[in-house]
Order: structure tokens, then C-alpha cells, then sequence
């Protein structure tokens, strides 16, 4: 198999899939669901295009890895035991494709991924708060609404209105003081560091199981781990991230190589336009943070629905 034995017109597809592919995986992860199709697109027999896709995503990520250190958006401690245990994971994961119908886990994504869109793009703490209160103001919501209910008896209609507004407002407030009191809980809990790591660990462990067992979105998953549970800003999760996907790449692309099933004449052109994806989406991450990776985190739970629905109705 010789470079000019494809369309010219298929590789030039091919590579700008590639480039896309890597940006959006630099990003968000996901970059697998568009990389793996463009492969197939030029009919590359199954090992080789699974050992070929490693070879150029992994050469991408460690560039992108390294934009995100040199501008300290990984944090390390995080990231080494997301690591650890996602290989440790990974390794049950794969044992447990022999016990559990595929197809079980993919009907659970096809409930899941809806329901992590809509919670990813519901505004969270400091991006809309629209309650600059002080405190006391929320004290005694409860004696306040009461108060407002019944002194709503000879009032002109416009006070009325007023007060009905405010008795809303007021149960706003009271509303999101209760969920403000959970997360400060869950804060109050995440700052035991043995707590938070056992956590991480844990995550990881259950993160790197689906990836032994099927894959696709490992790195989208990481990054809403680290956001949601973990509490790590936006585009130091797709930094972690990068460094537990550089990490079971390059272990996965080790074994490509050992069995000669890297078509290394097309892996190296598509891992030049990986990498041009993956510096341009890792400098679109830190620079524009949450406004860029936010969207493209959406895009990548959107086309890892797509995939499952497909394989579902074709397999």
C-alpha cells in the first residue's frame, strides 16, 4: 500500500479532516469521531487505520500537551493520577468487553449525552449570577414572603404588582441560596486534598474502564469529570486531558508499532496537519478559554451521539 495508490482528491479531504479533527480534540477531545471515518473514507484496512489514527492524533496531542504546560493550564498532581488510574481502567475495561453487551453501553450514552449537553450549556456560578444581594437581605426570605402576602389587602394596584414581583424575586433568592448551600458543601468537601484526590482517582478509574471497554469521548468525559466534580476551570480540564489521552496513546500506538499495522507514509503527512489542528485549537482554548471550548465540548458529546445512534441502527 503506496501513497499514490489513493485519489488525490480523497487525501486532500482526508488531511483537512485531520486538521479539524485535531483542533477539536485539542479543545474538547472527541477528535477520533471525525479522524476514524476520513481513514475509512480512503479504505484502510482495520488495524492499520486504528495503528495509523494513534500515530497521527498521538504526534498531535503531544503538541498541544505542550502548549498547555507552557502556559500552565495542566494541573499536574490531577493529571498524573488521572493517568495512573485510567490505565488501570482501561486495562478492566477491556476484560469486561467479554461479560457486558456493548450495546447496553451505548443505548446508556444515547440517555446520557443528551442530558450532559443541556447541563453543559445551562449557565453556571459566575458566569450569569444575577443576584448581587448582600446576604442578610436572604435571612428571613420566609418572614419577608409572608409579610408581603398579607399586607397585599388595601394596597392600591400598583403596589400590589410591586409587592407580587418582589415576593417572586424573594423566592428566587431563597431558591438559589439552597443550592448555593450544596455547593458549598461539596466545596467545604473538595477541600480535603485526600478526599479530592481519592475522587480524581476514582473518576479516572471509572473513565478509563469505558475507554478499555469502548472509547469514543474519553476525553470529553475527562473534561466533565474535572469541570463538574472537580471543580477545575475549563481550560485547565482540556489540559488534563490532553495529558491522559497523550498517555493511553502512546501506549496503544506502542503496540500499533510492534506489529507493523502504522501505514507510516500517510501517518506522518496527517500528523503534520495534526498538529497545525491540535496548536491552533490549544491556542483558541487558552486564549479564548470557555467561549471556545464550551462550543466545541458540545459539537464533540453531539457527534459521540451521532456515532452511537449509527452503530446501533448499522451494527
Amino acid at each position: 500500500m503506496i501513497l499514490l495508490d489513493f485519489p488525490l482528491y480523497k487525501l486532500i479531504i482526508v488531511l483537512i479532516t485531520i486538521l479539524f479533527a485535531g483542533l477539536v480534540d485539542s479543545i474538547s477531545g472527541g477528535g477520533g469521531l471525525l479522524s476514524i471515518p476520513a481513514y475509512l473514507f480512503l479504505g484502510i484496512p482495520g488495524h492499520f487505520l486504528l495503528g495509523t489514527n494513534k500515530f497521527s492524533s498521538s504526534i498531535g496531542t503531544f503538541f498541544a500537551t505542550i502548549r498547555f504546560a507552557k502556559s500552565n493550564k495542566i494541573n499536574w498532581t490531577i493529571a498524573i493520577i488521572s493517568v495512573i488510574f485510567a490505565l488501570i481502567g482501561s486495562t478492566i475495561g477491556s476484560r469486561l468487553v467479554l461479560l457486558i453487551p456493548v450495546n447496553f453501553i451505548k443505548i446508556l450514552l444515547i440517555i446520557l449525552i443528551p442530558v450532559i449537553t443541556v447541563f453543559t450549556l445551562l449557565p453556571k456560578k459566575g458566569e450569569n449570577n444575577k443576584f448581587n444581594l448582600p446576604q442578610k437581605q436572604f435571612e428571613s426570605s420566609d418572614t419577608k414572603i409572608t409579610n408581603l402576602i398579607n399586607s397585599e389587602i388595601n394596597t392600591t394596584e400598583t403596589d400590589y404588582l410591586y409587592k407580587k414581583v418582589n415576593t417572586e424575586k424573594l423566592k428566587d433568592n431563597k431558591n438559589q441560596l439552597q443550592k448555593l448551600s450544596f455547593e458549598f458543601q461539596l466545596s467545604k468537601l473538595l477541600s480535603n486534598k485526600i478526599i479530592y484526590f481519592i475522587i480524581a482517582g476514582i473518576s479516572s478509574l471509572i473513565i478509563g474502564m469505558y475507554d478499555g471497554f469502548f472509547g469514543p469521548g474519553t476525553g470529553t468525559f475527562f473534561i466533565l469529570v474535572y469541570t463538574v466534580i472537580l471543580k477545575i476551570d475549563i481550560t485547565t480540564a482540556s489540559g488534563n486531558a490532553k495529558v491522559v489521552n497523550l498517555s493511553s496513546n502512546i501506549a496503544a500506538l506502542v503496540t500499533f508499532l510492534i506489529y507493523k499495522k502504522v501505514f507510516l507514509a500517510l501517518g506522518i503527512i496527517c500528523a503534520f496537519f495534526s498538529i497545525i489542528g491540535n496548536l491552533i485549537g490549544s491556542t483558541l482554548a487558552i486564549k479564548k478559554g470557555s467561549k471556545v471550548v464550551k462550543p466545541f465540548f458540545v459539537l464533540a458529546l453531539l457527534l459521540l451521539l451521532s456515532k452511537v445512534i449509527y452503530d446501533l441502527i448499522i451494527g
